[in-house]
């Protein structure tokens, strides 16, 4: 998966630079207010570098997780492209359907390798952290944490 080359560069420690991540592919991250059930935005003009908007009043793991998110979505496009991405980490709760075409279920997945890669999650998770404290460890969501979890068929932690 094109994350894992990604986690090449950055190494495979929790929690992942993701930002350190977007800053080295030539993408701009801004923490700012942002329009109410926008929680992120990737924007792409021709000829100048691409812009990743995420909103400043979300808890730390939700804005890491819609930076890796939107990383997704821009290691999709092509040289020089022209995009606007708009984020609502709400889609994710309602299941909307959104959230499942196929640009977004990549970007999704690929989020999930950046933030917490498979090798580096199987060894904390033998551990038997908790739920909560590995989440905390990865710097993600607990749901987030969860699904990831459960994607690749590991016990549930308490």
């Amino acid at each position: 998966m094109e994350a894992k080359r990604w986690i090449d560069l950055l190494g495979d420690q929790v929690p992942v630079d993701v930002f350190g991540a977007a800053a080295g592919r030539g993408v701009q991250v801004v923490e700012e207010s942002l329009a109410l059930n926008l929680t992120g935005a990737l924007i792409c003009e021709a000829d100048t570098a691409a812009l990743i908007n995420i909103e400043v009043g979300e808890a730390m793991p939700w804005r890491r997780y819609t930076c890796a998110l939107l990383l997704g979505h821009f290691a999709q496009l092509p040289d020089s492209p022209t995009c606007h991405i708009h984020f609502d980490r709400r889609t994710l709760k309602e299941k909307s359907a959104d959230a499942f075409e196929p640009a977004n279920a990549f970007a999704h997945e690929f989020a999930l390798n950046l933030l917490m890669p498979e090798d580096t999650l199987r060894n904390l998770h033998a551990q038997n952290p908790g739920l909560f404290e590995l989440a905390r460890r990865c710097g993600v969501p607990p749901g987030i944490l969860k699904e990831r979890i459960d994607w690749l068929g590991l016990p549930v932690l308490e």
